[in-house]
């Protein structure tokens, strides 16, 4: 899958006029960030991802009143 997206980055790279080193430092620069985006998702428990604490709810513990 890299080498495709590496792919596309280079032919936007083109088309954003970029040649040579400056255009191998966007596509460097551009599979970084996604690579590193990529892996920080990985980590995380997709099944528990955007939910809350079970006994605190949404909007946290709240205080009895008397």
């Amino acid at each position: 899958m890299p080498k495709a997206i590496e792919r596309k980055l280079m032919a936007e790279a083109t088309a954003r006029g970029l040649r040579g080193e400056r255009r191998n430092a966007y596509v460097y620069g551009t599979l970084r960030r996604i690579e590193a985006a990529r892996a920080s998702r990985a980590g995380s428990n997709p099944s528990r991802r955007g939910r809350h604490h079970p006994k605190k709810g949404r909007e946290g513990r709240r205080r009895r009143t008397r």
